[in-house]
């Protein structure tokens, strides 16, 4: 068993969060526990709660960093493509495939819960309201007769289908489909949607 004075106070927030990074990408979230997680890193639990608040703490700065991956990985893709339309496309294609490589790390973004009582931090909000700025910025140039509210809304209700087409495919029920993939109803979603768009300013 490690001591404290073996590795800053920096150094065994670090190791675990990585060590908890990879309890959760091979268990889910069911498989995390400070027991667990201590033993992982060599110390007691108790040293973990010099370094976070709890375990709901822990989770949160773990789906920060999940979060931070996810937009580096869909803001590259963002940056590629050759048109407004296709821009939106690789969002949702991208944020598929990030959710099918990682499903227990994607999966652990919606299954925990703060405590209640307990809002979101601060940091964790910009980090979430990062993410959905990627599809606002992308809708943007395809409604440009919708006002920012109007903007923002169709691009949660466009967003909260793709969503839903991930937890579709995540639980299996795609699967019973036959020919169904979530690649495909994405592009029918998005595409339909765009059209949609600009129909109504049509």
């Amino acid at each position: 068993m490690a001591r404290r004075s073996d590795h800053s106070r920096e150094e065994i927030h670090a190791m675990a969060l990585a060590a908890a990074e990879r309890l959760v990408a091979e268990h889910g979230l069911a498989g995390l526990s400070a027991r667990k997680l201590a033993a992982a890193i060599g110390y007691t639990q108790g040293t973990l709660y010099l370094v976070f608040r709890n375990l709901d703490d822990l989770i949160l700065q773990l789906n920060g960093r999940t979060l931070d991956r996810m937009h580096r990985i869909l803001a590259e893709r963002a940056a590629e493509c050759s048109s407004p339309e296709q821009c939106v496309l690789a969002l949702g294609q991208s944020y598929i495939r990030f959710a099918e490589s990682n499903p227990h790390l994607w999966g652990a973004l919606y299954e925990h819960h703060p405590s209640p009582g307990e809002p979101l931090p601060d940091w964790y909000q910009v980090k979430v309201d990062r993410m959905f700025q990627l599809v606002v910025q992308a809708l943007g140039p395809l409604a440009a007769d919708l006002s920012p509210g109007e903007l923002d809304l169709a691009a949660h209700a466009l967003w909260s289908g793709v969503h839903g087409i991930c937890i579709l495919a995540q639980s299996g029920t795609l699967e019973s489909q036959g020919e169904l993939t979530a690649a495909a109803l994405n592009e029918s979603l998005i595409r339909n949607y765009l059209s949609g768009l600009r129909g109504r300013g049509a």
